[in-house]
């Protein structure tokens, strides 16, 4: 007795054969060695709607999955043009860096690290960065958590501050401050 195939099993394979050859000459997958740079989010006003860090991050993150900017916007619910406008802000110099390299990570390009700004100090010691995952080449989470790092550096640059006003303050420096005097007693409110 000599068995039958099953035509349309033949065709599956046939068709699933084509198909692997098509998805490795597509775009190529974000490399599972990279990592994404954690940002500091643009502040925009709270909207429901808006661009928020969560959405923010998970813009970022679908963009370095797809490599494209209208499939990442749409995917996060925006459009392609809100995205662009939030990229151009003055504030947003942090989402752009981020936005610049999830395409060039996927294209093989390093980009070097963005330095860590005075003005960034307090939304990373207080909010903390966006980081974005990748896992084996696809977007997987966004999270944020507070930098102690970013707090220790605020708290000596606030402390270098005072520490200049040693003449006002008596030489307690931010010591006064944080120790619950009042800002008259270190020279701050004059």
């Amino acid at each position: 007795m000599t068995q039958r195939r099953n035509p349309s099993a033949r065709s599956r394979q046939a068709t699933a054969r084509k198909t692997r050859s098509r998805k490795s000459s597509a775009r190529p997958l974000w490399p599972a060695y990279r990592r994404l740079p954690a940002f500091v989010p643009v502040s925009v006003r709270a909207r429901r709607d808006g661009w928020d860090a969560q959405r923010q991050g998970r813009f970022i993150g679908w963009l370095a999955q797809t490599g494209s900017v209208s499939e990442a916007a749409a995917r996060v619910g925006r459009s392609r043009e809100s995205a662009y406008r939030l990229r151009r802000r003055a504030d947003a110099a942090g989402f752009a860096a981020a936005w610049d390299a999830a395409l060039a990570g996927r294209a093989g390009i390093r980009i070097p690290a963005r330095k860590v700004t005075p003005d960034d100090l307090p939304a990373l010691a207080f909010a903390g960065p966006v980081r974005v995952r990748m896992y084996r080449g696809r977007f997987a989470a966004v999270s944020r958590q507070p930098s102690d790092t970013a707090l220790l550096r605020l708290l000596a640059q606030y402390d270098r501050l005072c520490a200049g006003m040693i003449g006002v303050c008596g030489g307690d420096g931010a010591g006064a401050a944080l120790s619950g005097r009042s800002a008259s007693t270190c020279g701050v409110g004059r």
